[in-house]
């Protein structure tokens, strides 16, 4: 029987940490991007997951002067236990930012998403 609060594919990660687990620290747009990121493929579509975690980078890009960002360290290190158990290049951008500040990570994450999108489009790679 399949549970409509938390579904298989948002608990499916080698690292055992539930995708709620991590987006409950991020804030709104960053938490969308990160849910798109890690269920790509088991739910829907994995080129429409791409494109909307890719509209919530952009997003998140798009109003990080007026927003206030605040990561603990404890949420860091979670962070950090889930990509080493499955190295994700978008998502370790979005650490990266989190952990930095810097937004040139959010554009790099950009970049790569929509490089991986245009494959797919292509026909010629699978992420």
């Amino acid at each position: 029987m399949s549970d409509a609060i938390n579904p298989s594919h948002y608990q499916q990660h080698p690292s055992g940490i539930e995708c709620i687990e991590i987006t409950e620290h991020l804030g709104f747009c960053l938490g969308n991007a990160w849910k798109y990121l890690h269920r790509a493929g088991l739910k829907d579509d994995k080129l429409q997951d791409f494109r909307k975690a890719l509209w919530y980078i952009a997003r998140e890009y798009n109003n990080v002067d007026v927003l206030v960002r605040v990561i603990y360290p404890k949420s860091l290190a979670l962070i950090r236990r889930y990509l080493s158990a499955q190295p994700n290049t978008v998502q370790r951008m979005l650490y990266l930012y989190l952990a930095t500040g810097a937004t040139y990570n959010l554009e790099d994450a950009q970049e790569i998403l929509a490089g991986e999108i245009r494959k797919i489009e292509a026909g010629c790679f699978r992420y």
